[in-house]
């Protein structure tokens, strides 16, 4: 038994590997395969790929999808709420959970790249490392190190 994955399709479709198996793929080129499913024929073509943050721009049969994968491991966390997403703006970083700041590592003023570093959130004997969402200025920091926060809370804005 393999692990269990569930594919996020351009926000609006979720799929899990049960789907996987079922698929007839060749490879054709580094980025290119040839996909069946139930005698119909796709072409799939990867676009872009980010390892790291497991999202993938794909083409299928001319159609671009971007695609998000979660493993067990993703679901688990995210179903505890111990990630470290900011909220709906992105130059609004904001405590996913109550918990206890230990680390800021950013100054008021502070150019930061995206996934530069800006504090450490202690929740349920976990530590959160929060990083940037994007390029930009340190706008104001609203925590020190040894507060104590809520959920939902700001934490820091970027310009």
């Amino acid at each position: 038994m393999g692990t269990y994955l569930k594919l996020n399709v351009n926000d609006i479709y979720d799929l899990n590997s049960d789907v996987l198996p079922v698929l007839d793929t060749v490879k054709v080129s580094a980025k290119k395969y040839h996909v069946l499913e139930k005698n119909t024929s796709f072409q799939v073509e990867i676009l872009d790929k980010d390892f790291d943050k497991k999202k993938y721009t794909i083409s299928v049969n001319g159609n671009r999808y971007f695609v998000s994968i979660n493993d067990d491991l993703d679901i688990i966390i995210n179903s505890l709420g111990l990630t470290s997403k900011t909220s709906h703006k992105e130059n609004e970083v904001k405590a996913p959970m109550p918990g206890l700041i230990i680390d800021v590592s950013v100054e008021e003023g502070q150019k930061v790249k995206e996934g530069d570093s800006l504090l450490v959130l202690e929740a349920m004997k976990m530590e959160s490392t929060f990083t940037s969402p994007k390029e930009g200025i340190i706008q104001s920091i609203s925590v020190s190190k040894g507060d104590t926060v809520e959920k939902g809370q700001l934490l820091v804005k970027i310009e």
